[in-house]
């Protein structure tokens, strides 16, 4: 509240010096009581001695704008006499934000020389030197995420509420200098050329982990999870191989001493043996090394309730010269082939120990060769004449077999070869079948028959898969496949790939198709007209040929031609042979094959068009009713 009263002049009323002398009595009062403040003051200049504020009284600044926020200068309740002496210096008065017991300094904040700054515990926590040196006589903390710097990169250092420091930059040490942790100072030291020593081991504690090496840190050594190790060269580049060197830097090596070796052990919980060396790779002198000789084996040993060691009987030895000793038999996979430089499959040896070699077998004059119940099976004269035993030129529909099997492969006079396996239970072994053909019709067949004596069917085909020729114009061929299966004693076609990918199923009530999103493009919504679908009529009908079909009765499905004039995308045209019971029924096409229709909609399609429409029936009625009673 500011002054009320105002000066009186000669023209003013008796009335208006009664209301100013009442607005006198009211600001002398508030003066009294503390309540009045001043607006402005006219005097030049005000001398007190001594300004008392009594009891709770306070000193209220309005500051440049009359208004509602007002800064009122007050003292906390003294205990004591107390002074507040203002320096002899012009600025700003430094406060506490009694929000926040925050001090904000708005400039610098200057001690004496060797001055300190401290808490009531600790008086002297921190002391500056004349030279600028903080010394703190306890820990630095700062808060969580804080940070240390200076004037140039003011986060240095962070230190998160982990511990975790994180510089912003190198750290860099005196020459020779460690770094540690408080029960080992000097863990690691960093010598002027770089190097580093540990004390003690080096741990990288997590999956992944790699080591680098070189200026452009093209050797990596990874750890691989729960795995192991992998050396790598990283470098992209033509004849950037990676090298694993094991040397030794004696001076004098001498025949049979051991250069470097390559060991594999076990764990040792289950006794001596399996604390041993379980397997080795040595590189053993075989003579004495010099300036023009370094001759050396390699000697690779197994552990057979004994060290693998070097000093062990070797399982095998690769010399210098190149010989290779084997202490036991030599045995190479089923298959497997031996050879040399020039011929690397020159034999081959089967898992029935068949051998096959791949050029000529030359035998001394009149040499034999046999097995262990026929020595002489084959003989092979001077002159070249060769006589064997046993059939080597077949008649027709001659045999080749074994032992076990001798009918295994039947040769008919047309070359014709039926592969059989009497048997039980055991499928034939695969081989490829070839037919020459050059017009249209059925080419390569597979056929699978019973072969039980016993049974009424023996003989009779089971299966078959027909690879067909749709189109035979010279280079470009198209080709389809075709897979029959028997029914009831009924072999007949079931299945069909066209040469365009088109699948049909004989009898089938549909086939899947691939429909993952992430093969698709374009996908746009996709509605079908009602009135096109309303065209389809399901039928139920009977086959002319059921012995084809399953021998199927009062089936459901369309008539092709209906659904070709109402949407020809569903229909198609697909090959059947011949031999179909249904190609008598077919007119063949100017190729001379026989293609019938065949609709994308089956059985299942025939129940939910019918059930569809009906619906649709019912709803365009209810619809019709609908309007018949919203038009009154």
């Amino acid at each position: 509240m500011a002054i009320t009263a105002s000066e009186i002049t000669t023209s003013n009323t008796l009335e208006q010096f009664r209301q100013q002398y009442n607005n006198l009595v009211t600001d002398v009062t508030g003066l009294e009581n503390g309540t009045q403040t001043f607006t402005a003051t006219t005097t030049t200049t005000s001398n007190v001695g001594n300004l008392n504020v009594l009891e709770d009284g306070t000193i209220v600044f309005e500051g440049a704008t009359d208004d509602a926020h007002e800064t009122t200068l007050t003292v906390v309740d003294p205990t004591a006499d107390r002074t507040v002496s203002l320096p002899n210096a012009s600025g700003t008065v430094i406060i506490s934000d009694a929000s926040t017991n925050i001090v904000t300094i708005p400039d610098d904040l200057i001690i004496k020389d060797g001055g300190t700054i401290g808490a009531t515990s600790a008086a002297t926590a921190i002391t500056i030197a004349s030279t600028g040196i903080v010394t703190l006589v306890d820990d630095l903390l700062i808060k969580d995420g804080g940070t240390i710097g200076n004037a140039s990169v003011a986060a240095v250092m962070t230190l998160a509420d982990s511990g975790i420091v994180t510089f912003a930059d190198d750290i860099i040490i005196k020459d020779g200098g460690t770094i540690g942790s408080a029960t080992d100072a000097d863990a690691i030291s960093i010598g002027s050329d770089g190097d580093v020593t540990l004390t003690q081991d080096l741990e990288l504690q997590h999956d992944g982990a790699v080591l680098s090496f070189g200026g452009n840190d093209e050797i990596t050594l990874t750890h691989v999870h729960d795995v192991g190790l992998t050396l790598t060269h990283t470098a992209t580049g033509d004849n950037t191989p990676i090298v694993l060197q094991l040397k030794s830097e004696e001076d004098i090596i001498v025949a049979d001493e051991v250069i470097a070796s390559l060991e594999f052990a076990a764990g040792d919980s289950d006794g001596t043996d399996a604390a041993d060396v379980a397997a080795g790779i040595h590189a053993i002198a075989e003579g004495t090394f010099g300036a023009d000789a370094n001759a050396t084996k390699l000697v690779f040993t197994t552990g057979v309730s004994e060290t693998a060691a070097a000093s062990a009987t070797a399982k095998m030895t690769l010399s210098s010269a190149g010989l290779l000793t084997i202490a036991d038999d030599f045995m190479i996979k089923d298959g497997g082939t031996i050879g040399v430089a020039s011929a690397n499959d020159a034999m081959t040896i089967s898992s029935a120990g068949i051998v096959t070699f791949k050029d000529d077998i030359i035998l001394k004059d009149a040499a034999t060769i046999g097995v262990a119940s026929s020595t002489s099976a084959i003989s092979i004269a001077s002159t070249g004449i060769v006589t064997f035993v046993d059939d080597i030129i077949i008649k027709d529909s001659g045999t080749i077999g074994s032992a076990t099997i001798p009918t295994a492969i039947s040769i008919t006079n047309t070359g014709e070869v039926t592969i059989n396996n009497s048997t039980s239970g055991t499928a034939s072994a695969p081989f490829v079948i070839r037919r020459d053909n050059n017009s249209n019709g059925n080419g390569v067949a597979l056929v699978y028959e019973l072969g039980d004596s016993g049974s009424a069917t023996a003989g009779h085909g089971y299966a078959r898969i027909f690879g067909t020729i749709e189109d035979s114009t010279n280079g470009a061929e198209d080709g389809a496949l075709r897979f029959d299966t028997s029914n009831g004693g009924t072999l007949a076609q079931r299945f069909n790939i066209a040469s365009d990918g088109t699948l049909t199923g004989s009898d089938t009530d549909g086939i899947g198709s691939l429909s993952d999103s992430r093969i698709k493009e374009s996908v746009s919504d996709y509605t079908y007209s009602l009135s096109t679908f309303k065209q389809f009529t399901p039928k139920t009908f009977d086959w002319k040929n059921p012995s084809a079909h399953l021998n199927k009765s009062s089936d459901r499905g369309f008539l092709a031609q209906e659904v070709n004039a109402i949407d020809s995308a569903l229909i198609y045209k697909t090959p059947i042979d011949a031999e179909h019971p249904d190609a008598s029924l077919i007119t063949a096409d100017s190729d001379g094959i026989r293609r019938p229709y065949a609709s994308k909609l089956a059985g299942k399609d025939a129940m939910y068009v019918s059930v569809i429409k009906q619906l649709i029936t019912k709803i365009e009625t209810l619809e019709t009713k609908v309007a018949t009673l919203e038009g009154g």
